[in-house]
């Protein structure tokens, strides 16, 4: 019996059980031969839009017959905003019959955020209808093409100081017209930060406003983290407020202020973490911190930073690491860094009787050990070695 004859055998038996709809969408859905057949059956049983919808995810030889079924059953808004987020294929069709259909504003927007290809026309039957500042807001925030349109539109209308800060960060060809309204409706310390630090045409005026309301010293701090960059009269607002090096600290980030902040901080009794942290951050202010740090008894790490970056004080943090730390990383350092104590420095590091290994760093470290018989061999080992290991 071919497999064609025993399926239409099973389905007569099928017919005479009275399948139900979810029945007949398995079967479309599975199998291929039956599935007109199993179409048919399943119109004659008022199929609801629920099933009508499965078989448009579920049967790819029959969503067009399910999709046009669908459509003769009135679908709602609602159901036709179901099926664009469910089914890419059928989201441009259902958008349209929704914009045929007398949309919401609601819907309009949903459109406008789902489908680039009907976002205009969305956007024109919106235009023509009443519209709230907060849809006008939710479409600058979700629907980045439209922003420009929309923000033109709040400026018309009522917008908070909280729709006005977000046009500023978002929409630059409007970040006047909104800084400027915005300056109008009282705004906050951290407002009023914002516009200083992206609009400079109203940077003076938000200065200002801003001085009036007796900043402190963690809102001048704020204003510098978020511009990034100087703000004209804020530095010498922050000096008038006496801050902490754990403040200036903070500044140091920004790289317009780093060196001025340093200054600050060495002026200030600075701890040697900061001190530290100035020679390896800030070129211009290296020597001063370094001879800064020498008054502070320095540890063995900190010698050691001072004679690799060649700090004046070098020579001097030498002869320290040598009388206080005379260890063989820190006598190889000294040999390696300062000629001027390499003599004392070697002389120290052969007293301790080196191992052969510790004979072998000497020797990549100094090359005056190189031509001893002690430095051929050591390199007449290692070449064996290489050989051996890569033959």
């Amino acid at each position: 019996m071919s497999e064609e004859i025993k399926l239409d055998l099973l389905w007569q038996e099928l017919i005479s059980l009275r399948p139900t709809a979810q029945d007949l969408q398995l079967i479309m859905e599975q199998v291929p031969f039956l599935a007109d057949r199993a179409w048919n059956l399943f119109l004659s049983i008022s199929p609801s839009k629920t099933d009508l919808r499965r078989l448009m995810q579920k049967a790819p030889p029959l969503r067009e017959y399910a999709w046009e079924k669908f459509l003769e059953m009135e679908p709602t808004n609602d159901e036709l905003s179901e099926i664009m987020r469910e089914d890419e294929e059928f989201l441009e069709r259902a958008g349209r019959k929704i914009l045929s259909q007398n949309p919401t504003n609601s819907d309009l927007l949903f459109i406008m955020v789902c489908s680039d290809f009907l976002m205009d026309d969305a956007w024109k039957i919106f235009l023509s209808r009443e519209f709230s500042d907060e849809e006008l807001f939710h479409i600058i925030n979700n629907i980045p093409p439209l922003r420009e349109k929309a923000g033109q539109e709040l400026l018309k209308k009522n917008p908070t100081n909280e729709m006005l800060c977000e046009m500023i960060e978002k929409i630059p060809s409007l970040r006047r017209q909104a800084g400027q309204k915005l300056l109008e409706q009282n705004p906050s310390k951290h407002e009023l930060c914002l516009i200083m630090t992206s609009e400079k045409t109203l940077s003076a005026e938000a200065w200002r406003s801003f001085a009036e309301k007796c900043p402190t010293k963690e809102d001048l701090i704020q204003l510098f983290l978020s511009a990034k960059c100087d703000v004209p009269n804020a530095w010498e607002a922050l000096l008038n407020l006496d801050p902490t090096n754990s403040d200036l600290r903070e500044i140091c980030e920004i790289d317009e202020l780093k060196i001025r902040a340093s200054e600050e901080m060495l002026k200030r009794n600075p701890t040697k973490d900061e001190i530290v942290w100035i020679i390896k951050n800030v070129l211009t202010l290296r020597e001063i911190a370094g001879e800064k740090l020498m008054r502070m008894e320095p540890n063995a790490d900190e010698l050691r930073l001072i004679i690799s970056l060649s700090i004046p004080v070098s020579d001097q943090a030498g002869k320290i690491l040598l009388r206080e730390y005379p260890t063989q990383e820190n006598l190889l350092f000294i040999i390696k860094y300062l000629w001027k104590l390499q003599d004392r420095a070697r002389a120290l590091y052969l007293a301790s009787n080196p191992t052969e290994e510790e004979w072998e760093k000497l020797i990549d470290v100094d090359p005056f050990f190189r031509d001893t018989p002690r430095g051929r061999a050591g390199r007449r080992k290692k070449l064996l070695l290489e050989i051996l290991l890569h033959s």
